[in-house]
């Protein structure tokens, strides 16, 4: 027997400006311009990013598994908004386990080391633990990728796996 989830929000308002909503069709050519612009920047650490630049239809049919995907309570897919600007995306998903949800995040190149990251994941970790039925929260990244770990440790995450054989390192903050 599945257990499913209510969907998760599908607009965090963050502050100063930061807007975290499901995507909408109308951002198809923002998102493409930005993953493009990025592409040397995100596939280091983001797999998916050898699979871009997307054709409008094939980003159109992966909206559509996304809207699927948060209307099952599975999760929620993102993008990121500044004063308007789109300028990533970010994730929520319920793959960790009863109780729990993994955050995932990306920014385009123009946007990193200013903070954006860590506002993104604050907001997400907010909402994520006003939610009765998410007791912890996880982050997994490339464990070469020190901006992720010093976004998770900022956060207050703590370490709990360094998996060299898949190169990855998982963080968990467990609801106060």
């Amino acid at each position: 027997m599945t257990i499913s989830s209510p969907p998760l929000p599908e607009r965090i308002e963050g502050p100063d400006g930061l807007v975290i909503r499901r995507w909408l069709n109308a951002d198809i050519p923002a998102m493409a311009e930005l993953i493009t612009s990025s592409l040397e920047h995100l596939r280091p650490w983001m797999a998916w990013a050898d699979r871009e630049p997307l054709s409008d239809d094939r980003r159109r049919r992966m909206f559509r598994r996304w809207d699927a995907y948060w209307a099952a309570g599975r999760g929620a897919v993102y993008g990121v908004l500044l004063d308007g600007q789109l300028i990533g995306g970010c994730a929520l998903h319920r793959r960790v386990g009863p109780g729990g949800l993994d955050i995932g995040y990306w920014l385009g190149r123009d946007h990193v080391g200013r903070g954006h990251a860590t506002r993104i994941c604050r907001a997400l970790t907010a909402t994520a633990f006003a939610l009765d039925d998410v007791t912890f929260l996880e982050i997994s990244h490339e464990a070469t990728n020190e901006s992720s770990a010093a976004v998770a440790r900022r956060l207050g995450f703590d370490l709990v796996a360094e998996r060299s054989t898949a190169e990855v390192t998982t963080w968990r903050l467990d609801k106060r």
